[in-house]
């Protein structure tokens, strides 16, 4: 769960600054030094049948090239 520290605390062995934001797994050993931000989340469960199959895109035919085309011009 992700948690604020009030003041200055140790956890895990790493000191926590008072207004850190960090992740723990239980709040038994800090008690009331921290304040829960997030509560573990629910996990999300997707259906296959729920998810929207791609399509591939379709792109349109190139023009012709002969249209562009110019004559060279020569010099006499």
């Amino acid at each position: 769960m992700k948690v604020k520290a009030k003041w200055a605390i140790k956890v895990n062995g790493e000191w926590r600054k008072a207004g850190d934001v960090f992740e723990v797994s239980s709040i038994d050993d800090i008690g009331n030094a921290v304040e829960v931000l997030q509560k573990e989340p629910k996990p999300v469960q997707v259906k296959l049948e729920e998810i929207p199959e791609e399509k591939p895109e379709v792109k349109a035919e190139p023009k012709s090239q002969r249209a562009a085309r110019t004559r060279k011009r020569t010099n006499e």
